[in-house]
C-alpha cells in the first residue's frame, strides 16, 4: 500500500514540475520561431537588466532590435547604458527580436537573407553590399537607425492624445 501511495506522490511531484516547464518550453519555442533565430544564437528569454523572465508587455525598441524586460522599470535602466547589455548579449550570443522595416544603409526594405550580427544587435540589410558599407562604419548606420526610431517614436507621439496630468509611479530598485 506504501508503494503505490509512493507511486502517486512521485507522479504528482512529477506532473506539477512539468507542467510548468512545457508551457516555459512552448514560450520559448515561440519566441524563437518569430524572431527567426539563425544558428549559433539563441532569442532573448530573460530581462537584460534583472535577469528575470522577460514579459512581452514590457520593452522598448532600439536600433532595430526588441529589447524585452521582466518589468517597465527596466527599460530606464536598458536605456542609461545600452551597450553594456548589448556587449553581455554578444557574449552569450543572444539575438534579440530584431523590428527593423528598413535598412540602415538605404532606406529600401530589409531582404532577411541578407544579415548581420554586429555587438549584440542582429541586423538586416536589402541587399549584400549594404552589409559591407555597414561594416566600414557601423557606428554610423546604428546612430541612423536610431534617429529614424526618434522621428517615428516623435511621429506617433504626435498621433496619440496623451492624458499627461496623471502620475506614475516609476520608483523601481535595480540596482544588485
Amino acid at each position: 500500500m506504501k508503494s503505490i501511495f509512493m507511486i502517486l506522490f512521485v507522479m504528482l511531484v512529477v506532473g506539477t514540475l512539468a507542467a510548468p516547464m512545457a508551457v516555459y518550453a512552448e514560450e520559448k519555442k515561440e519566441i524563437e520561431e518569430k524572431a527567426e533565430i539563425p544558428e549559433g544564437f539563441v532569442a532573448q528569454t530573460m530581462c537584460p537588466v534583472m535577469g528575470g523572465k522577460i514579459t512581452t508587455t514590457s520593452y522598448t525598441d532600439y536600433q532595430g532590435q526588441r529589447i524585452y524586460f521582466c518589468c517597465p522599470g527596466c527599460e530606464d535602466s536598458f536605456l542609461k547604458d545600452p551597450e553594456k547589455y548589448f556587449e553581455q548579449a554578444a557574449k552569450d550570443s543572444i539575438l534579440f527580436e530584431n523590428v527593423q522595416t528598413t535598412c540602415p544603409v538605404m532606406g529600401n526594405p530589409v531582404d532577411k537573407q541578407f544579415f548581420t550580427y554586429y555587438k549584440g544587435r542582429g541586423i538586416y540589410f536589402c541587399c549584400a553590399s549594404c552589409i559591407e558599407t555597414f561594416n566600414a562604419d557601423p557606428d554610423k548606420y546604428l546612430k541612423t537607425m536610431e534617429e529614424a526610431e526618434k522621428k517615428g517614436m516623435k511621429k506617433d507621439h504626435e498621433d496619440h492624445d496623451h492624458d499627461h496630468d496623471s502620475e506614475h509611479d516609476h520608483d523601481h530598485d535595480h540596482e544588485h
